[in-house]
């Protein structure tokens, strides 16, 4: 999987419901060093709508992995 992202700012992992994205994302995230940063987010969850009103502000504060689920609930995120 590393190598598959490394490399790359972004990567989408696109799929069916249920077929693994989410399974994926949180192995290579277990996969990283400890000091590694992860940010996850689930567009399902109201707490996280609420931290991403103003996504573009907030995700340039991060580094580190950023895993954000459901995306096509915020597709305008990705938008200029």
């Amino acid at each position: 999987m590393e190598k598959l992202f490394k490399g790359h700012k972004a990567v989408a992992l696109l799929g069916a419901r249920q077929c693994g994205k989410t399974t994926l994302a949180r192995m290579y995230a277990r996969s990283l060093p400890r000091q590694e940063l992860i940010h996850a987010f689930d567009l399902e969850n109201p707490v996280d709508l609420v931290r991403l009103t103003n996504p573009i502000t907030i995700l340039r504060q991060l580094s580190g992995l950023i895993i954000i689920e459901e995306i096509q609930r915020r597709p305008e995120i990705f938008l200029p």
